[in-house]
């Protein structure tokens, strides 16, 4: 599988080159600012298992060890780079499981309030959420391990991958 970005053994980011093609804005930054966004925003970062708040106070503690990614991130140029980045790894599939936990928390909060029947109800919605988000998962990690690989053994480019995920994601913001 192609990456958009990597992170060497110095923390120095290098972008692939064709990520740069799509968003020439990432030229502009720095690189302990991309590192920003990276560990911030990536599916694969680190800290994307928290909120967005504790990941952006996270990765500023990482790359600059205070909180100056907060005072950054109201920049144009960050912004841009950041829903920039965003649409270019966009899944679907890993928004739908994190719709899903967010659901998850929801009803875990709500089940304080609730009793009887509506307990067992609750517990039923919240293990088959669990078990979509498993399904998901187990998806999207079967379409890594297949990404790029076509009929009569060609490949998809990385640049062809990027953009159609780039569209899916300004799709998907529309709707909103």
């Amino acid at each position: 599988m192609s990456y958009l970005i990597s992170i060497n053994e110095k923390a120095n980011t290098i972008l692939h080159p064709d990520a740069v093609k799509l968003f020439p804005g990432f030229n502009v930054l720095s690189q302990e600012e991309i590192l920003f966004i990276v560990l911030a925003y990536d599916y694969c970062s680190p800290y994307s298992g928290f909120v967005e708040a504790d990941r952006i106070r996270r990765s500023s503690m990482h790359v600059w060890t205070d909180d100056t990614g907060s005072l950054i991130l109201p920049k144009q140029k960050i912004k841009n780079a950041v829903e920039a980045y965003k649409g270019l790894q966009y899944n679907p599939k890993i928004e739908l499981a994190k719709a899903y936990q967010r659901k998850i928390e929801e009803l875990t909060g709500d089940i304080e309030g609730v009793g009887g029947a509506d307990i067992k109800k609750t517990l039923d919605s919240i293990n088959l959420l669990r078990k979509s988000i498993r399904e998901l998962e187990q998806e999207v990690l079967a379409v890594y391990e297949e990404e790029g690989k076509m009929v009569g053994g060609g490949e998809r480019s990385f640049l062809e991958n990027m953009h159609k995920n780039r569209d899916l994601y300004k799709k998907v913001i529309q709707k909103r």
